[in-house]
This record gives structure tokens, sequence and C-alpha cells, in this order.
């Protein structure tokens, strides 16, 4: 009797484990819910960039120049409450998808902190050839806020499309132009 369960016993765990590997991988494949975080924008916050371009070497080579040019004039509209302005990317960089322009469409963050040193964070849905959903993510810091540093402003972007694929990216200083922010309070 004792072999007899000791059998059983094996035989049980021997299927739950079955059991496990083969359900894992449909567990795998079930999409997560994804809850939205609320998004506020930053009363008084202002940004804004024209013709502001960034380099980066690792990114040139292959017929790409290695830039992004930002254009955009943001800001928190105080009647509303929400983000206004427009925003527009060129993009020529190796390592994306996507290269040519994505311009915002709708803008639902915009957010401001630091003084020394403002940075402003914007994200929302974008327009950009062969880019189903586009959504958009942009942080941009005015080092030389005060006129008195040779600091370079920073710029850093992402795109996505519908299911989360980034299409575009890059991150690095100024090398033509200026980007403003208003200091945060």
């Amino acid at each position: 009797m004792i072999g007899n369960v000791t059998t059983i016993g094996k035989s049980c765990f021997a299927l739950s484990v079955a059991g496990l590997l083969f359900a894992a991988p449909g567990a795998a494949r079930a999409q997560m819910p994804q809850i939205p975080t609320i998004q506020t924008c930053t009363q008084r916050a202002f940004a804004y960039a024209d013709g502001t371009t960034v380099k980066i070497d690792s990114r040139a080579g292959g017929g790409f120049s290695g830039t992004f040019t930002l254009d955009f004039k943001i800001q928190c509209n105080p009647a509303t409450g929400y983000p206004a302005g427009s925003i527009r990317f060129a993009i020529n960089m190796n390592d994306s998808p996507f290269t040519g322009t994505a311009s915002s469409t709708a803008i639902h963050q915009l957010a401001a902190t630091g003084k020394a040193t403002p940075t402003a964070y914007a994200s929302g849905w974008c327009e950009a050839k062969g880019v189903l959903g586009c959504r958009f993510w942009l942080m941009v810091a005015d080092n030389n806020a005060s006129g008195k540093t040779r600091d370079r402003d920073i710029a850093s972007f992402l795109i996505l499309d519908a299911n989360g694929h980034r299409m575009a990216y890059g991150s690095g200083p100024v090398i033509s132009g200026n980007i403003k922010v208003s200091p945060a309070p």
C-alpha cells in the first residue's frame, strides 16, 4: 500500500509540473492591464525651441547625419489647466526604424521642474508617416537659463508605435539653437 501511495504521489507531482510547463507559455502571452497615470499640467510651465539641433556622432553613418531637430512651443493653458501647443521632431539618425518628421497631435502632459536648470517633460500623441498609433515622450533641459554659463542644453525623446515598439529615440547636447524652459516655482 505504501508503494502505491508513493507511486501515486510521484505521478501527481509529474502531472502538476507538466501542467505548469504547458500552461506557462499561454500565460506569458496574456496581456497585463495597464492603468494609465493621472497626468497634470504644471501651472506656468512653458518651453520653447525653434530649430534646435542635437547631434549624436554614434548615430551618424550609413547615409544618416546623426541629428534630430526640435521645434516646439508648449505651455500649460491657464484657462483650461491642459497642455497646449505643438512639437515637431525632424529625425535623421541610424538605429531607428523611423526617420523623417513627426508632429504632435495632442499633448497630454507637460511638467516642469527646477530653477537653475529648468527641465520640462512632455508626452502625447503624434503623427509620423508609417507609424500607426504614434506616441512621444520629450525631455528638455535649459542648462543656461541664467545666461551666465556655457553649459549646453539637453534634449531627449522617444517615439513609440501603437504596440509599444521603439520607432525613434535620441538624447544629447544641443549643437545649434536654444531651448527655453520657464523656471518652476
